[in-house]
């Protein structure tokens, strides 16, 4: 099967839903489970900011208190808490389940 295979995009569909609601959720879910993985200290902002001309959601992820923004710069932990947060991801199998084996590790 060599046949060549065209895929043509309803670009209307698809900026409806970078702009949705359920996008946002997601983006939203994802920042809270990276300042999870980074510790204490760290805090998520989700803001909706106009990115190649349309208005998409993004999340910030930031120290707030002293130790948190010493620790960053001297262990890289933002960085090293976004490889952490794929990870996690990957391995429970999406956000939601990521949520929850967080929320079970951290109650305990």
């Amino acid at each position: 099967m060599s046949g060549k295979v065209r895929v043509e995009l309803n670009t209307k569909a698809v900026k409806q839903l970078l702009e949705g609601k359920e996008v946002e959720n997601e983006v939203e879910r994802v920042g809270r489970i990276m300042s999870i993985m980074c510790g204490q200290g760290f805090k998520v902002d989700v803001k909706r900011k106009r990115l190649w001309g349309a208005n998409r959601p993004i999340a910030e992820i930031h120290p707030f208190e002293e130790h948190s923004i010493m620790d960053n710069f001297k262990h890289n932990t933002l960085l090293k808490g976004m490889g952490q947060t794929q990870s996690v991801i990957k391995t429970s199998g999406g956000t939601r389940k990521a949520m929850n084996f967080l929320k079970d590790i951290t109650t305990k």
